[in-house]
């Protein structure tokens, strides 16, 4: 893998060699960068503002958010929020309609512009991956695979690849079914730790082994 303007953060989280997911690398970028603008310059800018007002943060988000120095432009931006919110509000008795009220509800809370912007993104590296095939194939044979959520949006984009797609397609597979295994065995010996007999036992690289399986199926914990 060569360094290239448009694939710096790539090439140096398929570098890191501690981490069961390169793209979770990226993920965990764009949405510090996200964060850290939701935090500062985006407050007061009025498209993003009328963004955040229609589709809002999520409840993880908002804590990441809270977690932050500028309380003053959180409030702005969750008053807002708050206020299209409430302006979708009515008075019911009907059960109907409460149930199409609840779906409602629902929806709304279901939606936010981070989690939003940082699903695009990912997509879009998933794509240059895929297009950019040859030059990734033997650095993905050489890794760890991917958490599940992104290994299926590599498999999803993997047409991208074009005369590559078949090369491609079978580096990806091949390297999760036998990371996959690598992590079932890895559980399997730090189970065996807690038998009766094992206290002489080395624990190899096992004893983080819960955490990297839970972020090899949901992405990094």
């Amino acid at each position: 893998m060569k360094y290239q303007i448009d694939n710096i953060l790539i090439v140096d989280s398929f570098k890191r060699a501690d981490c069961e997911c390169a793209l979770c690398v990226i993920e965990e970028e764009i949405e510090k960068k996200q964060l850290d603008d939701y935090n500062g310059e985006y407050v007061m800018v009025p498209d993003i503002r009328k963004l955040v007002n229609k589709k809002g943060f999520c409840k993880t988000h908002f804590k990441s958010l809270l977690k932050k120095d500028n309380k003053l432009g959180l409030s702005l931006q969750t008053y807002t929020r708050l206020k299209t919110l409430k302006d979708k509000l009515y008075v019911t008795s009907n059960v109907k309609a409460a149930k199409r009220f609840a779906e409602n509800v629902k929806k709304e809370l279901c939606s936010c512009v981070i989690c939003e912007h940082i699903e695009t993104q990912v997509m879009h590296y998933c794509e240059h991956i895929a297009r950019r095939a040859g030059d990734f194939i033997e650095a993905i044979r050489n890794g760890k695979g991917f958490c599940l959520k992104h290994f299926a949006v590599l498999l999803e984009t993997a047409g991208n690849a074009g005369q590559n797609t078949e090369e491609y397609l079978k580096a990806l597979t091949e390297t999760q079914k036998r990371d996959v295994e690598r992590l079932c065995g890895e559980l399997e010996y730090f189970a065996s730790m807690y038998d009766h007999g094992s206290d002489d036992k080395p624990w190899l690289n096992c004893k983080d082994a819960p955490e990297r399986a839970i972020s090899k199926i949901h992405g990094k914990v």
